[in-house]
């Protein structure tokens, strides 16, 4: 009597090991997912438009951190004395209130520098809204005394105010903190906003990835599953896929970067030209050391993202299929 292989186990195992020879002799040296695969390229496309994405994301946080950084370090390192016309005031001329206020504030410690900013400087300070030519002569613009501080040992702002009260009662001293806090909170809002960007353009591109993978391994399920019985691993597998998207992953990243890279030099160009215009303000799109090293993580990111995301997305699939 004949006895059935699924009752001789030693046959069975025999049977097993021919099997993957043979398949292994016939996929020796080929993919589950060829690299030249037409349909790649789409996904190689969406992938590198997610990582400029990321990319100029987080080069706006850069950018954006040494322009806050410029601004705050130069209202923090001065102070602004601001001296109004009195009507009707003729004890003492604003030049010499001008005079003793320079004295004083000269005589005080932690003043590293004090001067009186000339009419037409102040002028200029006025003519963003006024616009040039339109100030009159005859208008009370007030005098403007700048005072640089030494940052690492500030002078006392309140004795300070107290000993230009005494002599000026219009004299008014100005420590920039209400700007300060204006441009960080401002700061803090396009800093949030570049995260949020850079977050959702992550999670998008692993939700890309999570389709690609599912599509893939729709499209190769009978070899998935041929593999799968003859005791493949699903590591083995899932590795097959995870080749596929570091690949596209780090291709996808070096094109983001050439992208990026592209954009600021032409953002750098433009803002250059028009560095006259009323633009001043902005942050200027330089590329710096640290801006290349984080593009650079650009590749590696996108390779690991989509990695980590074929790897669970795999192996998530065939335990609930196979």
């Amino acid at each position: 009597m004949l006895m059935s292989t699924s009752e001789d186990p030693a046959l069975m195992t025999r049977l097993k090991n021919g099997l993957r020879r043979q398949i292994g002799a016939n996929f020796k040296g080929a993919r589950i997912v060829p690299a030249n695969d037409t349909t790649n390229r789409p996904l190689l496309g969406v992938i590198a438009i997610m990582c400029f994405f990321a990319a100029l994301a987080g080069e706006s946080v850069l950018m954006i951190n040494r322009a806050v950084d410029e601004w705050t370090q130069g209202l923090s390192s001065a102070l602004t004395i601001q001296l109004r016309p009195v009507a009707g005031d003729t004890t003492v001329s604003l030049d010499a209130r001008v005079e003793q206020i320079l004295k004083i504030v000269r005589a005080t410690p932690g003043v590293t520098l004090a001067q009186e900013l000339s009419r037409r400087d102040t002028e200029k300070l006025l003519e963003p809204w006024l616009g040039a030519g339109n100030i009159l002569e005859e208008l009370p613009i007030p005098r403007l005394v700048d005072v640089q501080i030494d940052r690492s040992q500030p002078p006392e702002l309140e004795a300070l105010s107290l000993s230009l009260a005494q002599i000026a009662p219009s004299a008014k001293l100005n420590d920039h903190a209400q700007w300060n806090s204006r441009i960080l909170i401002f700061a803090n809002f396009l800093r949030g906003l570049a995260l949020s960007i850079l977050i959702l353009t992550i999670a998008t591109t692993m939700t890309i990835v999570v389709f690609a993978t599912r599509a893939g391994l729709t499209a190769k399920h009978d070899i998935v599953e041929v593999l799968h019985l003859i005791g493949a691993h699903d590591s083995f597998i899932a590795r097959e896929f995870e080749i596929q998207f570091v690949s596209l992953g780090l291709r996808a990243g070096f094109l983001a970067i050439a992208g990026a890279m592209l954009t600021f030099l032409l953002l750098g160009g433009l803002v250059s030209r028009y560095a006259n215009a009323d633009v001043y303000f902005l942050p200027t799109p330089d590329l710096y050391l640290s801006d290349l090293l984080f593009l650079l993580l650009i590749p590696l990111g996108a390779a690991l993202v989509a990695t980590l995301t074929t790897r669970f997305t795999v192996l998530r699939v065939i335990g609930r299929t196979l």
